[in-house]
């Protein structure tokens, strides 16, 4: 068994999870709180049955929640500096930069988890431990220098957020680590699962599904509400947990109808189950290859829609200073914009297969874009015709 799980939270902006959060959080203090005591008026909803549930789920074990929001880590100002230089630059940097954020936040909760397990119980100040990892080390070497200050304001975020949660506890603690973001492509999700695998820690999710207009309507009461358009966009393109995929057997579903306390041991259930069967390390089987298979086609698609926007966007480009008149300007981004869905569509369905290039990541790199450049010329071309 181990002694850490890794909770990953998916669904768009306005889908509830942050408030979900705080409510469980709520709930695990609670169920500390009762150890060998009466019950609490604080347990949720004031359910009649909560305090047999706890009884028989406090033994001897608390459970510490560290929650690690997004929203915190890239507040306000840093949120505003990456607007900034989206403005200011190409949408290349602008994708690199936010890329960049996401893979530091992966690389500090790996950090955090090997230290939550070196020790029976944490007692040390995290400052400056985050930074000195093998994995930032080597995000910092492939990125220009300029981004150091970046790395630096997260890593001053993360300690922070974490040193404010950490507390000393007597006996066996179980961390549960609530990643708290959209995470809308499968893709994010498995890079925290291959942490919980290496780490042979538990790692389960809990999924937020909710309509369009209920997200839109929700949106616009949060303390930091998005843009209309990168919720429609961010919902067009959300991969939400599948029972095909093995890594993700342990999820849970939430709704706004099932708030109560027995939705919370449910998901608590589902936690102590992967707490007794951590990810396992990796096994050279035809199972486990086929799921990075799948994995791996996700991320692809993915990369393959920047790639795309990119050629699409630098054709543009080259029309408008060839062509003159704006209807004409107008009729060709609509067919640009089709040939880039057909070809996603294809790659989707497999109908379309991306060659096995070369290993080393520049040629695959360069490769891949002359690919998907030929494939878009020959789609509009036809379009065209």
């Amino acid at each position: 068994m181990s002694s850490v799980c890794l909770l990953i939270l998916c669904g768009v902006p306005g889908a509830g999870k942050s408030t979900w959060v705080q409510h469980f959080i709520s709930f695990m203090q609670t169920l500390n709180d009762n150890l060998g005591g009466t019950m609490s008026n604080n347990c949720p909803e004031n359910d009649s049955d909560f305090g047999e549930r706890e009884n028989k789920k406090a033994t001897s074990n608390h459970y510490e929640v560290i929650h690690i929001a997004y929203d915190s880590l890239i507040d306000e100002e840093l949120e505003t500096q990456l607007i900034e230089t989206s403005r200011n630059h190409s949408e290349e940097k602008n994708e690199s930069d936010w890329k960049l954020c996401r893979k530091v936040i992966v690389a500090f909760v790996d950090q955090l988890i090997e230290e939550l397990l070196s020790f029976e119980f944490p007692n040390q100040n995290f400052h400056q431990i985050f930074t000195k990892t093998d994995r930032v080390l080597s995000i910092l070497s492939k990125n220009p220098a300029d981004c150091i200050p970046l790395v630096e304001k997260l890593q001053i975020a993360f300690d922070d957020l974490v040193n404010r949660q950490m507390r000393k506890r007597s006996g066996s603690v179980r961390w549960v680590l609530v990643v708290d973001d959209n995470m809308y492509y499968a893709s994010m999700r498995y890079e925290y699962f291959q942490i919980a695998r290496r780490q042979m820690t538990g790692f389960a999710q809990v999924s937020f599904p909710v309509d369009l207009k209920t997200a839109l309507d929700c949106n616009q009461v949060r303390n930091r509400h998005v843009d209309d358009s990168v919720i429609v966009d961010m919902f067009k393109k959300l991969e939400m947990p599948s029972s095909e995929n093995l890594w993700e057997k342990h999820t849970a579903t939430w709704t706004h109808k099932s708030a109560d306390s027995e939705s919370f041991f449910k998901v608590l259930d589902l936690i102590d189950e992967a707490l007794r069967n951590p990810a396992k390390q990796i096994e050279d089987d035809a199972e486990s290859v086929e799921e990075s298979r799948v994995i791996c086609s996700t991320n692809v698609l993915h990369q393959a829609d920047i790639a795309l926007r990119r050629i699409l966007g630098m054709h543009l480009k080259e029309t408008k200073e060839s062509v003159k008149s704006k209807a004409e300007q107008s009729r060709i981004a609509a067919l640009c914009n089709s040939a880039r869905l057909q070809i996603l569509e294809e790659l989707r369905n497999q109908t379309l297969i991306i060659p096995l290039f070369e290993t080393k990541e520049l040629n695959f790199e360069n490769e891949f874009i002359a690919f998907l450049r030929d494939k878009f010329s020959e789609k509009l071309t036809a379009l065209l015709s």
